[in-house]
């Protein structure tokens, strides 16, 4: 199991946009990926369960990924939240 913190920078915070991108990412990994929020702890493939977390520009999350390809959809999940959707 690897985690990782990130600072959400897009103005919007985690909108549809990016997080439908997120869901939709994780699918194409052999690993169990949650998002750690104030709210509580989703599983990133949920559209509705990260909406819901409410995550606003500023907040610190942090990524958790378990599975043969940890290392892989870390870096994919990073990469769609670290840009500006």
């Amino acid at each position: 199991m690897i985690r990782k913190k990130v600072t959400i920078t897009d103005p919007n915070g985690l909108h549809a946009r990016p997080v439908a991108m997120l869901a939709r990412r994780v699918r194409d990994f052999q690993a169990d990926t949650r998002l750690i929020t104030a709210k509580g702890t989703v599983e990133a493939g949920d559209l509705f369960a990260v909406l819901g977390c409410e995550v606003l520009c500023g907040e610190e999350i942090e990524v958790e990924c378990q599975g043969s390809e940890e290392e892989e959809a870390l870096a994919a999940v990073l990469e769609i939240l670290q840009g500006d959707s």
